[in-house]
């Protein structure tokens, strides 16, 4: 195997690879996470196979340029520089695998508009007679847009690409003589791995939606901003949950921390990068302190004993009461200003 992966991500069911669309999506981040520009070599490959026949490439396109087989010129801008070169002496862009050449040169083009113009050109100081000039011409639908791919030898960043076929009309018949391309960098998109909702906005990258690593006392918060990454995300407590780690500055785990260790030793142990449960009658919670007074068997009994006690004493004394109503009562006193009572 070579010691780079070159990549051309396929990202929907064409890609030809076993599982569910979750795990084809997760292996695809898998790609994104091992491309570096630094261990980058030049042009484009394939890891996953791509899904066209190329048994139809019979042979290589017809020299462009006088004296050379192959002239691409290419231009972007890195740094706030244009720069440009020709890409087809590091670029191998007419092997079968390169997406964005290879998947109009393949194509039957019998179907193409050709146009009719009328061009008077000039000689010295005076005019030549009216020419016909007639070519085809490629429309919208013609043209092709790839998947995902890092682009190695060119602008060395993911993209996307629109392809556009070029023509020629020779003798009648409609030759393919290369393509005009734009490409779209995806460095700066957010890849969002977080479960979808109804109230989020759809996007061209939904396709990593839910594969997330978060486990489930924890649920997946997308980080924006972070660009074309795996890992852009955090796992926060669910609620009725809290972080086992008190003094941890952002009481969540980091998605790029739990895919790096799942791509370590493979698999994520029962209990690990979960939160821990409240304690009861606590909805939420910062720590393990009750949220509820714990019930004292011994007291309440206590407490109970003490109660009935005071309530046979008080109805006790309101029976007696009541039964020696009638009875006289003698109160003597040494004060001469009392009397006797009845």
């Amino acid at each position: 195997m070579a010691s780079y992966i070159y990549v051309i991500i396929m990202l929907n069911i064409k890609w030809i690879i076993e599982g569910s669309e979750i795990n084809v999506a997760r292996q695809a981040l898998e790609y994104v996470f091992n491309v570096r520009e630094g261990t980058c070599g030049a042009g484009t490959g394939d890891e996953l196979p791509l899904q066209f026949d190329v048994t139809a490439w019979t042979e290589y396109a017809d020299t462009a340029i006088s004296g050379h087989e192959m002239f691409c010129p290419y231009a972007y801008k890195k740094n706030g520089t244009v720069r440009s070169h020709d890409l087809s002496l590091n670029y191998k862009y007419l092997d079968p695998d390169t997406e964005w050449y290879n998947s109009l040169k393949i194509k039957e083009w019998y179907h193409v508009n050709v146009v009719t113009d009328r061009i008077t050109y000039r000689e010295d100081d005076h005019q030549l007679p009216e020419l016909k000039e007639s070519y085809p011409i490629a429309t919208l639908s013609d043209g092709h847009w790839t998947l995902p791919y890092f682009d190695c030898g060119g602008g060395n960043v993911w993209m996307v690409t629109y392809s556009s076929p070029i023509f020629r009309l020779e003798k009648g018949s409609i030759l393919f003589r290369g393509v005009a391309t734009i490409d779209i960098e995806l460095t700066y998109m957010d890849i969002n791995q977080c479960d979808g909702n109804k109230t989020d906005k759809s996007s061209g990258l939904d396709v990593f939606r839910g594969t997330h690593r978060c486990q489930s006392t924890t649920k997946c918060i997308h980080k924006k901003g972070k660009g074309f990454v795996s890992g852009a995300y955090s796992c926060e407590c669910r609620k009725g949950y809290f972080f086992p780690d008190s003094n941890h500055p952002t009481q969540s785990y980091k998605g790029s921390e739990i895919e790096s260790y799942l791509r370590r030793f493979g698999v994520i142990e029962p209990g690990m990068f979960q939160c821990s449960a409240c304690t009861a009658g606590c909805v939420t919670c910062l720590n393990d302190s009750p949220c509820l007074h714990y019930h004292n068997t011994i007291l309440s009994i206590c407490l109970f004993s003490l109660t009935v006690m005071s309530v046979l004493g008080i109805l006790t004394c309101a029976v007696f009461t009541y039964i020696n109503r009638k009875n006289s009562v003698s109160i003597t006193c040494r004060s001469s200003s009392l009397h006797r009572i009845s």
